[in-house]
């Protein structure tokens, strides 16, 4: 019976460079030097009303 959702690494071929979404060795490198794009979420502000969230979900504030 085939195992659905697992693949052979069959190493690099047309399509890629084997496992991995990187080529191997660039796995840190910026995108301009072959690596992969990382996003990146912006700073957002701290909300106080949220720290009394966290503070209630902590059990600390009853």
């Amino acid at each position: 019976m085939p195992d659905f959702g697992q693949r052979e690494d069959k190493g690099e071929s047309e399509f890629g460079w084997g496992s991995g979404l990187t080529q191997p060795g660039l796995e840190a490198a910026p995108p301009s030097q072959g690596g992969r794009y990382r996003g990146k979420t912006p700073p957002m502000p701290n909300n106080p009303a949220l720290d009394d969230l966290q503070r209630l979900i902590d059990g600390e504030g009853d």
